[in-house]
């Protein structure tokens, strides 16, 4: 997928953040937040750097004293508790990281980052149908590739391979060269039998990525031939 991160935005400042570390595992994002001064905001941004080194648990103690600062107004706060089920996420707290996806889209239910994410985590325990309602949502929010991708994973799951043949073919016109869009592809194609176009796909992907194989190993997708 494209990776995902913590995120921490100055007021009324824009930022385009792409592919950060392997630490995180979903998708780029980009958001306009605004960020209160004081104590909450220093946690904020003291926990971005720690979850970068991938000390989650610090993170998440960072995280955690700046939702319960009192210096966040509702947006701010969402974004904790989502950048907090991020943490939960790579530890593989999965029911800590659906709860608190859930919190910050009751915060902000137009936070189509935190439905794109939740759908990851969702996907990975197998609960493929409320994953793909929060692609359709996310789509519905903020279209892009980043989430074109992610709902062509859980067709792909869902063993409807035209639809994420779709997916991944949309998500392809703004990255061409994504691996893990390649992938699933040819994954796809491979399985509806048109062994030919999937050797291009997945022969670019893992020319490109060679790590592809093993992601799609561990979301429990059929990758032989």
């Amino acid at each position: 997928m494209f990776a995902h991160l913590m995120i921490l935005m100055g007021h009324a400042t824009r930022l385009d953040v792409r592919k950060l570390a392997a630490g995180f595992a979903i998708f780029s994002v980009l958001c306009v937040i605004s960020v209160a001064n004081g104590a909450g905001r220093e946690d904020l941004e003291a926990a971005i750097e720690i979850a970068r080194k991938r000390n989650y648990d610090e993170a998440i103690r960072l995280l955690t004293n700046a939702m319960t600062s009192g210096e966040l107004n509702p947006q701010n706060l969402s974004l904790a508790f989502h950048n907090r089920g991020l943490a939960w996420s790579d530890k593989k707290d999965y029911d800590r990281a659906i709860a608190n996806y859930n919190e910050a889209i009751r915060l902000d239910p137009q936070y189509a980052v935190a439905f794109n994410n939740r759908r990851w985590v969702r996907a990975i325990i197998g609960a493929l149908r409320a994953a793909l309602s929060d692609c359709n949502e996310s789509l519905r929010l903020r279209p892009d590739a980043n989430t074109l991708d992610s709902r062509g994973l859980v067709h792909l799951k869902l063993s409807d391979y035209a639809a994420a043949i779709a997916d991944y073919s949309a998500a392809l016109k703004e990255y061409p060269k994504n691996s893990h869009s390649l992938y699933g592809r040819g994954l796809a194609r491979r399985l509806l039998g048109d062994g030919d176009a999937a050797k291009i796909d997945i022969t670019s992907a893992t020319s490109a990525d060679p790590g592809v194989v093993e992601k799609y190993k561990s979301y429990g997708v059929p990758i032989s031939p």
